[in-house]
């Protein structure tokens, strides 16, 4: 017997579908079927196995942190903002002492809470891929790959960097 698609629908206000011709589709609904867009329609009246009321929401693809230190956020995003940023300077240079903290001061439980939570909180801002240079804690990133099911190239970075980087891509989903 043959499954049926799950459909699920995306009642929304506006639908940003990227790619070399963009366009925003205002008060159409976007049909997902089996996990991939199907298609954006005016109004989908079709069969719904789940319905996701998203008005007055934008909705957009998954979106790519492309830049990220998972681990660094929690504890430098206060101090990042009492900073005198030099004129050619970057934010993080001020921070570098503070970023090592995680390393020295905290548990591997502890680490790898301040871990998920910047990982959660990027999932929650739209990105469905992350790009991580690592400092330390590569297990734990591989782990919330695994665990949360979002897709990342996870690689060590300086001073972890041996021989010109190690890289691991896991890729949860087919995309």
């Amino acid at each position: 017997m043959a499954q049926t698609a799950t459909v699920a629908v995306i009642r929304a206000n506006a639908i940003w579908a990227g790619g070399p011709e963009a366009k925003t589709h205002y008060g159409c609904d976007l049909v997902v079927e089996d996990g991939i867009v199907a298609r954006i329609e005016d109004e989908y009246k079709g069969r719904v196995d789940i319905e996701i009321d998203a008005t007055g929401c934008l909705v957009v693809p998954g979106l790519v942190n492309c830049h990220t230190h998972a681990r660094c956020t929690p504890h430098a995003r206060g101090v990042s903002k009492d900073l005198d940023i030099p004129d050619a300077g970057a934010f993080y240079h001020g921070l570098i002492p503070v970023l090592g903290l995680a390393y020295t001061e905290l548990s591997q439980k502890e680490f790898a809470a301040v871990m998920e939570w910047d990982v959660r909180s990027m999932l929650l801002g739209g990105a469905t891929m992350i790009v991580e240079d690592n400092f330390g804690g590569a297990d734990i990133s591989m782990q919330l790959v695994e665990r949360l099911g979002f897709r990342a190239n996870l690689r060590l970075t300086y001073p972890g960097n041996v021989a010109g980087g190690l890289t691991a891509e896991l890729k949860l989903h087919d995309e």
